[in-house]
């Protein structure tokens, strides 16, 4: 689909009962195909779900693994929720968004919020990278100006080889980095208390990208007086597919249900 003068991949995955539609968000340098089985288990518990690949990234266009600015990210995500409730105007509309694509998730809410819940998996709440040694990063990397994802890295998963997939990009640029993890982070930080629809929080215990304690201390200050945070006690950052994947399915679908009631 043409959306904001790229080509976007969408994908949806229709329910025979419908109590609303998740729509899904892929992290940095990942697609949205790792997600297909995710969909189909939401989808048999009455949810419709639509998933879709980031600009520069899957089979949507754009240079692979780079952005102008992060807002294109939000403005796509926007248009893809207004398509959704055109479509159908009185269903329930929930977002979950996976490490990059939570903080996507983030973004939006906070110039938006017009959706009925979203879930945040794995995704930074604080400074990966520090906005003061950026520079210095940046230095390093401007030779190629990219930088190997390593994604079959055991820091990841448990289960690494699930990660090993040819439309995983095998590099990202430098300013998808700067654009997100640093000034996608400056204004998610700068303004937590504008997010105030319900949230549910999942982190793995075992995750070396993204700090717990950090993570924990940060969902505190969102607006929100609805959202709840879970740890799964063996899992590392690629939540979604690792070893208690369907501890976190099934957390994801009780929440879900709970805000049909």
């Amino acid at each position: 689909m043409l959306i904001n003068n790229a080509f976007i991949n969408i994908n949806r995955f229709k329910a025979l009962e419908d109590k609303g539609t998740l729509i899904i968000t892929h992290g940095l340098a990942e697609h949205s195909g790792r997600f297909e089985d995710i969909a189909k288990r939401i989808v048999n518990e009455g949810y419709n779900v639509i998933t879709h690949d980031l600009r520069g990234h899957g089979k949507s266009q754009g240079k692979r693994g780079s952005i102008k600015s992060y807002k294109l990210f939000i403005e796509d995500l926007n248009t893809i929720i207004k398509l959704e409730k055109k479509s159908n105007p009185n269903q329930k509309i929930y977002l979950l968004g996976h490490s990059m694509g939570g903080l996507i998730t983030n973004l939006y809410n906070i110039e938006y919020g017009k959706v009925d819940g979203a879930i945040i998996v794995a995704s930074p709440l604080d400074y990966i990278v520090k906005p003061t040694l950026f520079n210095k990063i940046t230095f390093k990397l401007m030779g190629s100006k990219k930088r190997r994802t390593n994604f079959a890295d055991e820091k990841l998963s448990h289960n690494a080889h699930n990660l090993n997939d040819p439309l995983n990009l095998k590099y990202f640029r430098v300013d998808l980095i700067y654009q997100t993890l640093i000034k996608g982070l400056s204004k998610l930080i700068n303004n937590f208390n504008k997010i105030n629809l319900p949230l549910l929080f999942l982190y793995g215990k075992k995750d070396l990208l993204v700090p717990l304690e950090k993570s924990l201390e940060s969902h505190n200050k969102f607006g929100s007086k609805n959202k709840r945070f879970i740890t799964y006690d063996e899992s590392k950052h690629d939540l979604l597919h690792d070893i208690e994947k369907e501890k976190v399915l099934n957390d994801i679908v009780n929440w879900l249900n709970e805000r049909g009631l």
